[in-house]
């Protein structure tokens, strides 16, 4: 599961949004800056606290994060 995870993140930094970044500083350091600073987190965008349920995880990101990026979607296709 956390492959499939970090793997579609890594993903989202091909977009162009990135391209001059990855000009400015090259492949190999934006890489190496996304593996130290991006940590992604299997969660629900509708739950209390993201459905995240480990204390320990969530005190660590009340810390340590100042942006939270999701990808989330319904995949409910009846809805309106």
């Amino acid at each position: 599961m956390y492959a499939i995870i970090a793997r579609t993140a890594l993903t989202v930094f091909e977009k162009d949004l990135f391209k001059v970044l990855r000009k400015n500083i090259g492949d190999e350091s934006l890489n190496a800056l996304i593996s130290e600073k991006v940590v992604p987190v299997p969660g629900d965008v509708s739950l209390n606290n993201m459905g995240v349920s480990d204390s320990n995880l969530l005190q660590d990101m009340m810390q340590e994060i100042d942006i939270v990026a999701h990808a989330a979607a319904t995949t409910t296709f009846d809805e309106r």
